[in-house]
Formats: C-alpha cells, structure tokens, sequence
C-alpha cells in the first residue's frame, strides 16, 4: 500500500491470503510520506507464532538511514521494531517485512504506527500551564495538545517537585480546579499529555498557595525610617513629636530594620541560575527573591541577552491583562516571556509580566533619584511596564517610574522596559 498524508498516526497493508496454502515465503511492502522522523512501532498482524516457520525480519529504508532491523517474535501481534528515529521528515520511508509461514491466514498484512509529530513525548508537552489559588484550591488551565487522550496533572507541596513526592490526577481537562487543599500551603504543579498511548514530558512547572477568601497578603513596608519633627523638618532617626503615630514606629521598618539583606525591612535573597541562594555578597546573580511577598523577580543584566538592561518593549504581548481586548497590543516582549520560561530561568518556567502593585512593592520610599534597593535590583530603568491596563484610555497602560517611584499610565507605544516576575500567590 502507499499512504501520502502530511501527518499519519497508522498505515497498514491487508493482504487476502488463501487458507490451506502452507510454507510460503511472504514479502510485504508499506509506503508513506510523513512530517514525521520517527516510527514508534511496527507490527504483522493476524499472524500467529505457531503458522512462523522463520523469525520476521523488519527492514526499514529512509534516505537518512540505510537499514534498520529487528528480527524475533515472541507473541502474536507483537511490536518488532519500538523505534526507528531520525528519519528524514517529508521523505518517503518504506518497511518491508519477510516472513514465512506454515499456514496462511485469510487476512494478514503489516500496521506502521507513528505519533502524529516527530519529537514525541518531547514535542507534546502541554504548554503555558497556568495556576491561580482559590479557597482550598487551585483553577488551572493549558493549551490543548493536538490528538490528546487525555492529560494527568501531578502536584505536590514538596519543594523537590517533581522527583520528590508526588500526588495525581488522571484525566483531567482545561479548565481544571484542583480542589480538597490545605489553605497556605505552596503546591507545585506541572502536567502531562497522552498521545497515541505515549505520555509526554512534563509541562512548565507552576505553584499557587491557597488561602482563605479576603486572607491578608504580606506587603513590603516603605523603607522610610526617619520621623518628623514638629513643628517642622525631619529627624535623622526615629524620633520627634507624637513619633509613635509615624510610620517608622511600625511595620518592618521597625521590627526589621536588618540591612544584611535589603534596606531596613525589605528582605530579598539573590539566586543563581538554578534557583540556588546566593549570599548577598555575590557579584553574579539571575534573579532576586523577596522573602515578604514571597516573589521572585528577574535580575537584569549587561550582556546582551534576552535579560539586558537596554532591552525596551511597547506594551502587550503575552501575560498583559484583557489580552487584544481593547486597544493596541503590541508583540515585543513576547521574547523575553518565551525565553525566560524556555530556559528555565532560576529553576522556574512560569515567568510573566507583573502587575502595577506588584511593581510597587519593590518601591523604596525613603530613596530619590532611584527608589528602588540597586544593590540587588540594579540596571532599573526609569519607567518599568506593569501588565495592566488603563482603565482611563484604552491605548494607555500602566508603569512605575522608579526615579522616584510613583505609578502613572502612558501611550502603550512607549517603548520601555520590563522586569519579569513569578509566584504561586
């Protein structure tokens, strides 16, 4: 038979054999032309070891590879040749099969099964998985994978995810809750597909905490830790008039004013390339962890990567919120998105644009001129993106000007630029 189909999942040839003919030697041949480079299985079909009088001999041509073999059979039906790789995609690959048998059936022939891409399980990933916490739960939700039976979702609140331990859910469909959680717990997720009984690798690794509905979120305070002085001017330290009513008297400017790891009561944590801790020492880092709010943010660079701090972007793409609902959106840091989580980046591939209050948590307020902490945020432009919106123009969006770290929207053309972040909150 001869089979031209851009992507084929199985081709076979039926022969109609004439029972009672017995010891005839058989030479089958299967055609086709795929997009595919690999062959996951062949088979003989409807012939059954007591009719074999000679092993099978499989023999597999491609203008990539001169011959592929497997000879033996040990039960009918079963798959001789598990896998024929690097195959020339697009060009004609043929199986042949000899064989001889004792007695011929009325149907037999050859079944070639191939999955529908070449990279398999490696190319049907699901992608863009992606989680938001709930009470006692997490909504997730991915991009179908074409020819998907089915897609089993693994989590865990185990740091080590996933070869630490892990629970399933088999079957699941986009949207998927993930429900019976415990509330403030970090779960990490990533999730698998099966196509043509193969199961995939995993997806992007994702976590989400859930936690109880109007549940207080931690927040940085404002790095401000000097009080006024009535009737006017400002003390040095904290001190002066009614002090205990001003806002270095509270929060973690007061019960944290540590700058071993940030300015009074901000509290990050540098991490190399692998999510490892780095001390705040280190020269080289990738990404930095705030350890209030729990995010973690990419660390811009000198290099002329995807990370580099000159890199400028017109607002939208992928993670902007009301995605091509309203107004322009623009493509630009589709790059930095796609890269960030292609790599990995700091262990994670969840990465995304932030949110205008996510942006402002990093806002020192006691600095002017940059009121951002450089020592592990340098290469901050003035203006940063956030992924919303403006609710005032629809071609406006919303950014953080870091000089001196107030919130503002502009034209979405602006071409500035964008620190990533990712958290499960």
């Amino acid at each position: 038979g001869l089979f031209s189909k851009k992507l084929f999942a199985i081709a076979e040839f039926i022969s109609k054999g004439k029972p009672g003919l017995s010891n005839k030697r058989f030479r089958l041949w299967l055609a086709s032309r795929s997009q595919s480079n690999l062959i996951r299985y062949v088979t003989v079909k409807n012939i059954t070891n007591e009719s074999l009088t000679k092993s099978v001999r499989i023999v597999i041509t491609n203008p990539s590879i001169p011959v592929s073999n497997k000879v033996g059979m040990t039960k009918a039906g079963d798959a001789y040749l598990q896998m024929a790789e690097n195959l020339a995609a697009g060009a004609m690959t043929k199986v042949r099969v000899d064989f001889e048998l004792t007695r011929v059936p009325l149907n037999f022939g050859i079944s070639l099964q191939t999955p529908a891409e070449s990279c398999q399980p490696s190319c049907n990933v699901p992608q863009n998985l992606n989680a938001k916490a709930a009470t006692g739960a997490i909504d997730l939700t991915w991009d179908t994978v074409a020819n998907a039976t089915g897609y089993t979702l693994y989590y865990s609140i185990d740091s080590n995810f996933p070869s630490g331990s892990t629970e399933k859910k088999e079957n699941v469909q986009s949207p998927y809750r993930l429900t019976g959680l415990t509330n403030g717990n970090t779960y990490y997720l990533a999730l698998t597909s099966e196509v043509n009984a193969v199961e995939s690798n995993f997806s992007n690794e994702v976590s989400a905490i859930p936690a109880s509905r109007g549940a207080a979120k931690p927040l940085n305070d404002t790095g401000i830790t000097w009080g006024g002085d009535y009737p006017s001017g400002n003390s040095s330290t904290c001190a002066g008039t009614a002090i205990s009513a001003q806002d270095c008297s509270s929060g973690r400017d007061a019960t944290h004013n540590d700058d071993s790891d940030g300015h009074a009561g901000f509290s990050f944590t540098k991490l190399d390339a692998n999510g490892g801790e780095l001390p705040a020492s280190a020269n080289n880092w990738r990404c930095v962890r705030d350890n209030v709010t729990g995010l973690i943010w990419e660390a811009k660079t000198d290099d002329g990567s995807i990370h580099d701090k000159d890199n400028r972007y017109r607002w939208g793409g992928l993670t902007a919120l009301g995605s091509g609902t309203v107004g322009s959106y623009y493509n630009d840091w589709n790059t930095l998105v796609n890269g960030s989580n292609a790599e990995s980046l700091c262990g994670y591939a969840d990465w995304r644009v932030p949110s205008t209050d996510e942006l402002l948590s990093l806002v020192d307020h006691s600095r002017f001129g940059m009121a951002i902490d450089s020592d592990y945020f340098p290469y901050t432009a003035f203006n940063v993106w956030s992924s919303s919106p403006s609710a005032y123009f629809t071609n406006g969006a919303w950014y953080v000007y870091f000089y001196n770290g107030y919130a503002g929207s502009n034209y979405r053309n602006s071409a500035w630029q964008v620190r990533l972040v990712r958290s499960g909150q």
